[in-house]
């Protein structure tokens, strides 16, 4: 009776022991699964960060663009060919050519 006993409670320590292990397997790969979804969610915001600061410095470029060029109007002018007046067209023109 008692040899039936021992083995019945080795059985169960082997099978305690073989949960643990296997627990503890799921915990290594749950950890690394959680440190790869850390990694790429660091690397996600990064990029974006890294991506807001370039249309910061696009933005900062077109309002130098702007401040270096004014609108100014090319007057009318008659069209020699037709007798025809040509409407305004705006467009940017260098200060310095003007």
């Amino acid at each position: 009776m008692m040899r039936v006993y021992l083995r019945s409670q080795c059985v169960e320590e082997r099978m305690t022991i073989n949960k643990a292990i296997e627990q503890h397997h799921t915990n290594r790969i749950n950890v690394r699964k959680l440190k790869e979804k850390k990694a790429t969610k660091y690397a996600k915001l990064k990029s974006v960060k890294k991506l807001g600061e370039v249309y910061n410095r696009i933005d900062s470029l077109e309002k130098e663009i702007y401040k270096l060029m004014e609108y100014k109007e090319v007057p009318d002018f008659e069209d020699s060919m037709h007798g025809q007046l040509r409407p305004r067209i705006k467009c940017m023109l260098p200060k310095s050519q003007t």
